[in-house]
């Protein structure tokens, strides 16, 4: 029986997930936009409401400078336009621009339709598990992480001593 190690499986993972990446800066690319550019159309498009630069921040997980820098790039081609919330001087909400609407429906929107398409290819029991699964790894990893930190923290501490 071929049985499938951690190793194996986790070079196997590794190689995918770079290989799911590798499809979003290749379409990101044929769009002319840089990675970031297409993730904050998408999640604009996908959230459906109002954003601030510390929701897209938190939504794909990013350095906020790297989002700032982003988003200004944006600003200054006329796709998204900042404006301060509602009663609150600190937070500017992001609102595309009829140019950038008409650009995240030629290229945000068209992901997230293909997105659509390839995961209607498996069952809905499939994409349970699937999700299930992969959220289950992620905790479990987590978890791991953090024992490491917390562990090295400790040590840094106590100067290495036990």
């Amino acid at each position: 029986m071929n049985t499938l190690t951690t190793q194996a499986c986790l070079r196997t993972y590794n190689r995918l997930f770079k290989e799911n990446d590798e499809l979003y800066h290749e379409i990101a690319r044929h769009f002319g936009l840089s990675d970031c550019a297409l993730w904050i159309l998408y999640t604009i498009r996908e959230e459906e409401q109002a954003l601030t630069q510390s929701d897209i921040c938190e939504s794909l997980f990013l350095p906020r400078q790297t989002i700032h820098s982003a988003i200004k790039k944006l600003e200054e081609e006329g796709v998204l336009t900042l404006r301060y919330k509602e009663g609150n001087r600190k937070n500017k909400e992001l609102a595309l621009t009829k140019q950038g609407r008409l650009l995240a429906e030629r290229t945000a929107d068209q992901v997230i339709a293909a997105e659509e398409r390839a995961l209607s290819h498996l069952s809905e029991a499939e994409r349970s598990r699937f999700l299930q699964f992969y959220q289950k790894y992620i905790d479990q990893l987590r978890k791991e992480l953090t024992e490491i930190q917390s562990a090295q923290l400790s040590e840094s501490e106590t100067g290495g001593k036990k």
